[in-house]
């Protein structure tokens, strides 16, 4: 049986204004005036404490800055967060021929609740956070445990993303990456990991579906 692994945010979600949000309520509770909220966007994706450090927050300030975020980002993330175009159709057409499972830099318990309330959870088997591995994406280690979390065999396991991290942590498991261009990363970013690229989720999936 095949297994699909889909990234969350740009690819079957988008929280770019809560995100943006948490991100200047952190920074105002810290008083820090020279953050540079600008590239947040580009930054969706990587662990918090890396997107902190690139916006020119002190790392002696990051620890506060991500407790600030994760607190208002619980408080907004439901009513700010919005299923990507064709999402749905994308993860009800891979349950009916695939196991499924979310990779996500989020945090992952944390985020059934979000799934629950966009009515999308029910198609996934299960889903690998940020708090489930000791090494996020890029590296192997979140596409190794979602493999032996549903029982997928790597020949018949791909992974659909939206950033280049999603396609070099499939390439370090050695799956198939499938970038998306819904998200938050081009097409000449995502082609140096992988080769197919499709416009969406969907297209994604349906392409998986018809590999013999």
């Amino acid at each position: 049986m095949k297994s699909i692994l889909f990234d969350l945010d740009g690819t079957i979600i988008d929280s770019t204004d809560a995100i943006i949000e948490g991100f200047i309520v952190s920074c105002e509770q810290e008083n820090l005036k020279n953050c540079d909220l600008s590239i947040v966007p580009s930054l969706i994706g990587y662990p918090l404490w890396d997107m902190f450090k690139e916006i020119n927050v002190p790392e002696s300030k990051i620890d506060n800055c991500i407790s600030h975020y994760k607190t208002h980002y619980r408080k907004i993330s439901h009513q700010q967060t919005t299923l990507i175009k064709n999402a749905k159709e994308a993860l009800t057409l891979a349950k009916s021929f695939a196991k499924t499972c979310a990779v996500t830099t989020k945090i992952g318990q944390r985020s059934i609740p979000l799934l629950e309330t966009l009515d999308i959870w029910q198609y996934l088997d299960d889903i690998v956070g940020f708090d489930d591995v000791s090494k996020p994406k890029p590296d192997k280690e979140p596409i190794i445990l979602a493999m032996n979390k549903i029982n997928a065999s790597p020949e018949k396991t791909w992974m659909i993303g939206d950033t280049h991290m999603d396609m070099q942590s499939a390439k370090n498991a050695n799956i198939q990456g499938i970038g998306v261009l819904s998200g938050y990363q081009d097409e000449t970013s995502l082609k140096k990991w992988s080769n197919i690229i499709k416009k969406d989720s969907l297209e994604a999936v349906k392409y998986i579906k018809d590999i013999s």
